[in-house]
């Protein structure tokens, strides 16, 4: 079972990682998500589990799936499986 803490840092792990690969800023996420840069942050901090709209706003705008947005990023998944 996860819980919210865990879920948290895996959204926050998950969004930097794609803001990252595709080169987006704090503002830019929120300019596409329609949401604000506080609010972005508040995310990446992992002080802010994101509703469902704000998750799928989120998956869009980052070409990723809500349920992977959820899941443990892809170096904490191989590193634990070794």
């Amino acid at each position: 079972m996860i819980t919210d803490a865990k879920a948290k840092a895996n959204i926050a792990a998950n969004v930097q990682r794609l803001m990252e690969m595709h080169g987006f800023t704090q503002a830019q996420l929120a300019e596409a998500t329609g949401e604000t840069q506080g609010a972005i942050s508040k995310v990446l901090n992992g002080h802010h589990m994101p509703g469902a709209g704000f998750l799928a706003r989120l998956a869009e705008a980052l070409d990723y799936s809500t349920d992977k947005l959820l899941a443990k990023p892809p170096t904490e998944a191989r590193r634990q499986s070794a």
